[in-house]
């Protein structure tokens, strides 16, 4: 029974880390994306509008043209 749950406790906490660390890509890589978008916006003289959909992230950035 003890190897049982050392098992399972092993798989929980290899997933835990696992979709932590997707998560931390997948917010590094929007990240890098935004600051491009970003970027190229003020670059044309834009404004940056950030929006947020989800609780940790930023998920839109948009430029605005004037």
């Amino acid at each position: 029974m003890k190897k049982k749950q050392l098992y399972f406790s092993i798989s929980s906490s290899l997933l835990i880390l696992g979709a932590g660390l997707f998560l931390f890509l997948q917010m590094k890589e929007q990240h890098e994306e935004n600051k491009r978008i970003g970027q190229a916006c003020l670059n044309q003289e834009g404004t940056v509008i950030m929006e947020r959909e989800a609780f940790f992230l930023m998920s839109k950035t948009s430029c605005e043209t004037h």
